[in-house]
C-alpha cells in the first residue's frame, strides 16, 4: 500500500517535502460581495509546523454591489469598500506572497473558485485544485465533529473561538484554518 494512503483509502493531506526541503504552506480565506467577487483576502504562512509571522491581508473594492446575505456574514459594506484597491491592484502582491506554496483552506472549493474567478478576469490562470489542502475534507474524513463549519471544527479541536465576533473576517478565518490544519495533522501523526 502506498505510504500516502491511510487504511481507509483516504489520501493523507499532509504535503510530503523532498528530502532536505521544507514544504511551504499558506492558509487563506476570502469574503465575497457575491460568488466570484472577493472583498477581503487573508493569508497566513505556516512554517515548521507552526503559524508564522508573515501575513497578507487586504480589503478589496468589488466590481459589483455587496449582496445583502454576504453583508450579514462579514459586515463589509459598499461604502466601506468604496476606497479600497481593486483586485487587479493587489493580485501581484497576493501571488508573490503565496508563491508556489501548498494552500490550506476550509471549504477549498469556495476559496479556489472565488479567487480563480478574479484571476481569470485579469487573464491570469486559475488556482489549481492540487495546490489545496481542505480542512473541511480533513474534518469529514477524521470524523467526530458535530458540525463541519470552521469554528465548530476549531472548537472541537480545542482552539478557542468563543471570544470571536459572529461576523467573519478573512484573516481570522485563515488563522483558524491554519490552526485546524496543524491540530488535525498533529493528531494524525500521533495516531
Amino acid at each position: 500500500m502506498p505510504a500516502a494512503l491511510k487504511p481507509s483509502g483516504v489520501t493523507d493531506p499532509r504535503p510530503r517535502p523532498a528530502p532536505g526541503h521544507a514544504v511551504r504552506l499558506v492558509a487563506l480565506d476570502v469574503e465575497t460581495a457575491e460568488w466570484g467577487h472577493v472583498v477581503e483576502l487573508g493569508c497566513v504562512e505556516i512554517v515548521g509546523g507552526a503559524i508564522g509571522s508573515r501575513q497578507f491581508h487586504t480589503h478589496i473594492r468589488p466590481t459589483v454591489r455587496v449582496n445583502p446575505f454576504a453583508y450579514q456574514v462579514h459586515g463589509l459594506s459598499d461604502a466601506f469598500l468604496r476606497d479600497k484597491p481593486w483586485f487587479s491592484d493587489i493580485a501581484a502582491g497576493f501571488l508573490a506572497f503565496i508563491g508556489d506554496a501548498r494552500l490550506v483552506s476550509h471549504k477549498e472549493s469556495a476559496e479556489r473558485c472565488n479567487l480563480s474567478a478574479e484571476m481569470e478576469r485579469l487573464g491570469l490562470p486559475p488556482l489549481e485544485r492540487n495546490r489545496f489542502v481542505c480542512t473541511l475534507e480533513m474534518a469529514k474524513a477524521r470524523g467526530g465533529f458535530t458540525s463541519h463549519k470552521l469554528r465548530a471544527v476549531c472548537d472541537c479541536l480545542g482552539i478557542s473561538v468563543r471570544h470571536l465576533p459572529d461576523r467573519h473576517d478573512a484573516l481570522t478565518d485563515a488563522i483558524l484554518a491554519a490552526e485546524a490544519y496543524l491540530r488535525m495533522t498533529a493528531k494524525s501523526r500521533a495516531a
